[in-house]
C-alpha cells in the first residue's frame, strides 16, 4: 500500500510541474471569466434567482433548431455547443502558446543581445 501512494504521490507531482496543466488553467479561467466572477465575487442579494439558474440563463446558449428535431437530439447538441465554447478554446489557446512562445521569447532574446552590444559599443565609444 505504501508503494502505492508513493507511486500515486509521484505521478501527481510530475502531472502538477508541467506548465501545460497551468497554462490551460490560466486560459481556462481568463476565458470563462464571467462564470468565476458570478460564482466567487458577485453577492448574493445582487441575483433574482439562485446562482445555479442565473447562469443557466446569461452564460449558457442554445442552438435553435428546425422542430422536426427530437428534444433530447437538441439537448444534446446545447450541452456539446456549450461545453465546447467553454473548453476547447482555452485548449487551442494553450496549443499556440506551448507552439509559438518559445520562438516569441527566441525573437525577443536576440533583439535584446544585439541592443545590448550596440549600447555597450556605444558606451565604448564614447568613453575612448
Amino acid at each position: 500500500m505504501d508503494g502505492l501512494l508513493s507511486s500515486l504521490s509521484r505521478w501527481f507531482n510530475e502531472k502538477t510541474s508541467s506548465s501545460l496543466y497551468f497554462t490551460y488553467i490560466g486560459f481556462f479561467i481568463v476565458w470563462n471569466w464571467r462564470f468565476f466572477q458570478i460564482v466567487f465575487l458577485e453577492k448574493e442579494t445582487l441575483f433574482s434567482s439562485p446562482r445555479i439558474e442565473y447562469i443557466n440563463s446569461h452564460l449558457l446558449f442554445s442552438i435553435p433548431t428546425y422542430s422536426q428535431i427530437p428534444g433530447w437530439i437538441n439537448s444534446v447538441m446545447n450541452s456539446v455547443a456549450n461545453y465546447g465554447w467553454h473548453i476547447v478554446p482555452p485548449a487551442i489557446l494553450t496549443y499556440l502558446t506551448i507552439i509559438y512562445l518559445p520562438y516569441l521569447h527566441h525573437w525577443a532574446l536576440e533583439k535584446d543581445l544585439e541592443n545590448r552590444f550596440e549600447r555597450r559599443r556605444m558606451f565604448e565609444i564614447k568613453k575612448a
